[in-house]
């Protein structure tokens, strides 16, 4: 075995760190002020309970068995728990830590070839191509997006432990070796391939098939079988592993499947498989009209399958041939072939992402830029035209990149990039939708969400998002239809089930939703919403003590949730608990201060006992939150009117009456007329 290169002027290592840290700070310091995104941030970190529980016993547990978004990568919630223990909901730190990763990711490349090859300008090149590449924007400005970064960067901790390994074996250095492997395929299973790309780097730069074979004296035999053998049982636990992760990570896909599967023949996969090798490379070459995310589609164009098929099989049968005297040329373009295969498309849809060939492309980095470099050594005078060449190129990617990470900026910007790039993107009109219901237009997330419906009718999920958006507008038979289209494409679809049972509610028909919930909870008995939705039911049909029993329940498996402990709070006070009623009010405000709603039911708590400066104070603030309440309004002139603010209760009264609130009563009316009459001065405040 040969020593790894030995490398000098460490002047110029640093001037290089210095340089890759510069272009990636330069290109990526704005993700500081980017906000989460409706696209996968939501299920991993927003909306995610576990995540935002931090690092917690349970979580950790949690972590190592969920199976979320077809994906089973503990690492990767700890990472993100990890996160939320140090910044919060704050999505500026989030950002910074995937920023972070990034960087020691392209450092750490660079400091394996570096130190393998003992050459500083080509390692440089992979580095910054690494660094400042467009089409690896997704992978850095995007933080659910935090499983590729993990992944890559144990992947370069694993090189470094392997490098270190090969020079002196033994248990210890091959533990770490291994300790580090384990890392990166927990991150993301993508790392599977990585023991085959251990043993490319064998070859070159480590040289190990070389050595070995001098050191057997078997100097005419080309490669040794007996040294490809010893070298390949070295990576057997390493490939063991792969393989039970890639198991894990098969069965989770089949467990979550979230998207409908585009069935395709075992022909057509391959077509498509063998497509996606150009397209990353036509990325690579031309970054521009890139989104997130692209369409998935079943179509196969048979024409660039053969077009990739015969330039993959010449391209390979080149550098097997150049082998002895180019082997960076071998290692890079096998690198790209055997990491890009699991995401292909071989073996499910074809669905093209930026964030795949953050890994795989570093082959293509290697195929790059030592070749040119093999051309100029031999032929000294392209040396100057080749740097400055790839001096502007890198120039000329890193303001693309800037301008492509501007896009990650929130969840509009997103989207309608994407729809600028792909103008039928139903899942970009989806997301949209969402965003427009959280801003409060009903209006525009409706129209979205019927766009995507249309353009993809048989997606279960675009009538789901469609019939939340009626569930908002209240139109509630609207919403029900889209919830049954929904299971009806997925059957078994638990969130469309539940949300099923509440419109069945909000129509008056009791008995159904019943059924609807207990048919949910048949599937999923620890169901957050159903359960919620089934101790509604008791309070609509009277029978609060059920009501309380179930709403315990729900507490005590989610007590983080402040809608359970609101409901339960609705449902003692329905019976007259109110000092218990009014307790779990106040546990559910300091979790959500700025829900309306529980300081109007805490303020209805205080009417009932008579205690009506306190309600009218309450519900003052909680029309802070929702101005446009006419109910509260019509309820806030009533704690005036006890109070003796007949004048404050005659505002409010009025203001009921100009939102047409139906529960203005003309006898109430008429008692604070006379009231005000015969009060010659009446209070001017009642807090």
């Amino acid at each position: 075995m040969s020593p790894l290169a030995q490398t000098g002027k460490p002047l110029r290592l640093w001037l290089a760190v210095l340089l890759i840290i510069a272009s990636g700070i330069l290109v990526y310091a704005q993700v500081y002020r980017f906000e989460f995104v409706y696209f996968d941030d939501n299920e991993y970190i927003t909306q995610n309970t576990q995540v935002q529980s931090g690092l917690t016993f349970e979580s950790f547990k949690w972590a190592f068995t969920a199976l979320v978004s077809k994906h089973w990568h503990p690492v990767t919630w700890l990472s993100h728990m990890l996160d939320v223990e140090l910044f919060g909901m704050h999505p500026a730190g989030h950002h910074l830590v995937n920023l972070g990763l990034h960087l020691m990711t392209a450092l750490l490349l660079f400091g394996f070839l570096v130190k393998t090859t003992g050459q500083q300008i080509p390692s440089l090149l992979v580095a910054l191509l690494l660094t400042v590449h467009p089409l690896h924007v997704e992978n850095v400005s995007w933080v659910a997006d935090r499983k590729d970064l993990l992944c890559a960067f144990f992947w370069m901790v694993t090189l470094h432990a392997y490098a270190i390994y090969t020079q002196r074996p033994g248990f210890w250095r091959y533990t770490a070796v291994l300790t580090a492997f384990v890392m990166a395929v927990l991150s993301k299973s993508m790392a599977v391939t990585l023991p085959v790309v251990l043993l490319l780097l064998d070859f070159w730069p480590l040289g190990r098939f070389k050595h070995a074979n001098s050191d057997q004296n078997a100097v005419k035999e080309p490669i040794g079988r007996s040294i490809l053998f010893r070298l390949f049982f070295e990576k057997v636990p390493l490939l063991l592993i792969s393989t039970v992760v890639g198991l894990a990570s098969f069965y989770a896909i089949v467990a979550t499947r979230i998207f409908t599967p585009l069935l395709l023949n075992t022909e057509a996969h391959a077509h498509q498989g063998a497509s996606a090798y150009l397209v990353y490379l036509s990325k690579m070459l031309y970054p521009v009209d890139l989104a997130t995310p692209y369409p998935a589609t079943a179509r196969v164009t048979y024409w660039l399958s053969i077009i990739s098929t015969v330039s993959i099989l010449l391209i390979s049968y080149l550098v097997i041939r150049w082998y002895r005297r180019h082997p960076y040329l071998l290692v890079g373009w096998f690198w790209y072939l055997i990491v890009l295969f699991p995401v292909a498309g071989f073996i499910g849809p074809l669905r093209i992402a930026d964030r795949y060939g953050y890994l795989s492309l570093i082959g293509i980095y290697i195929f790059l830029s030592w070749g040119p470099a093999a051309l100029y050594a031999r032929w000294p005078r392209l040396k100057k035209p080749y740097h400055l060449a790839i001096a502007i190129w890198i120039v000329v990617l890193a303001v693309l990149a800037l301008q492509q990470a501007g896009h990650w900026q929130n969840t509009l910007t997103l989207f309608r990039n994407t729809l600028a790039v792909n103008p039928s993107s139903s899942i970009a009109r989806s997301n949209l939708g969402i965003y427009w219901q959280d801003q409060g237009n009903l209006e525009k997330a409706i129209r979205y969400q019927q766009e995507a419906v249309k353009l993809a009718p048989h997606k279960p999920e675009y009538h789901y998002n469609l019939g939340v958006a009626f569930i908002h507008k209240e139109r509630y038979k609207d919403a029900l239809s889209h919830f049954t289209r929904a299971n009806g494409l997925r059957p078994g679809y638990v969130a469309a089930l539940s949300n099923s049972g509440l419109c069945l509610l909000h129509l008056g028909r009791l008995d159904e939703a019943r059924r609807e919930f207990e048919r949910v909870l048949a599937i999923e008995p620890d169901h957050y919403h159903t359960n919620n939705h089934l101790g509604r039911y008791y309070l609509m049909t009277g029978n609060y003590a059920n009501a309380e029993t179930q709403f315990r329940r729900v507490v005590s498996a989610h007590p983080g949730r402040s809608n359970g402990l609101a409901n339960l709070a609705k449902a003692l006070a329905a019976q007259g608990k109110f000092n218990e009623a009014e307790s779990f009010y106040r546990k559910a405000l300091r979790q959500a201060p700025d829900k309306a709603g529980y300081y109007f039911g805490l303020a209805g708590v205080f009417t009932r006992t008579k205690q009506y400066e306190k309600a009218a104070d309450l519900r003052l603030k909680g029309l802070a939150q929702n101005p446009h309440n006419a109910a509260q309004h019509y309820f806030l002139s009533v704690d005036y009117y006890f109070s003796g603010n007949f004048t404050a209760a005659r505002t409010f009264l009025e203001k009921a009456k100009q939102m047409a609130y139906p529960g203005v009563e003309l006898l109430y009316e008429q008692r604070l007329m006379r009231a005000l009459s015969q009060t010659p001065q009446p209070s001017s405040g009642g807090n």
